[in-house]
């Protein structure tokens, strides 16, 4: 599935009547880097979005549907980014679909349920595309979202209001972004294995927070895979 940062790429390349050849000559990536970025198959560190930016001539960072990389990324010390301010006005809602569409839909698309940081209630659903009877590249009952209670990751572009999908299951063995329950509540946070005992316990809103905790006073519910931000 096509990311927003994929899509505002494509959308601002092609405004700007460059190919996908012209933009990776530009960027010093191969072609085949661009197209794989466009339809969501690559994931652009923030060395790489701030570099389109320039060349694109518009802000990437100002709000859009990104992925997390398994392996650790650099977390900026600056300041979060604004947030884009609300329409003032809210589309119209769809009228539901006939039953006979619902059923047709129903093997393509799946409902993913959107929980409360602390998992003790549904917010809402997200419905996702099913390939090769896997959502995302996961079993879709391995994966959930969960709606971004404040802005401590603002650093890691996470803000109040965002969902994150998690994937369940698994430790903390490489550098990432997790659902973590530590001292009795659920957060998300970057955790980085400091040896066989110990994880360093990262956050960042407008400076930096760090600190080494015990990796058994840790439970990892899940990985974060993706964001979707509103704009």
């Amino acid at each position: 599935m096509m990311s927003r940062l994929g899509e505002a790429i494509r959308k601002y390349r092609t405004l700007k009547g460059m190919s996908p050849k012209d933009l990776a000559k530009k960027l010093g990536v191969a072609e085949s880097y661009i197209l794989d970025v466009e339809v969501g198959r690559r994931i652009v560190n923030d060395v790489q979005i701030e570099r389109l930016s320039k060349i694109l001539g518009v802000d990437l960072n100002s709000g859009l549907s990104f992925y997390f990389p398994e392996e650790e990324s650099k977390s900026s010390k600056t300041a979060p980014p604004s947030p884009a301010p609300a329409p003032e006005k809210q589309p119209k809602t769809a009228p539901p679909p006939a039953p006979q569409w619902e059923q047709a839909f129903s093997s393509v698309l799946k409902d993913i349920p959107v929980y409360n940081i602390q998992m003790t209630a549904v917010l809402d659903t997200r419905k996702l595309p099913v390939l090769k009877n896997k959502v995302e590249g996961y079993p879709p009952e391995k994966i959930f979202f969960v709606s971004v209670p404040d802005d401590s990751m603002a650093g890691f572009r996470l803000s109040k209001g965002d969902r994150v999908l998690i994937h369940t299951g698994g430790e903390a063995s490489k550098s990432g972004l997790y659902l973590i329950e530590w001292k009795g509540e659920k957060m998300i946070r970057q955790l980085k294995p400091l040896d066989g005992r110990n994880l360093l316990l990262v956050s960042q809103d407008s400076s930096l927070h760090t600190q080494t905790v015990k990796a058994d006073e840790i439970t990892v519910i899940g990985r974060c895979v993706k964001a979707e931000i509103d704009l």
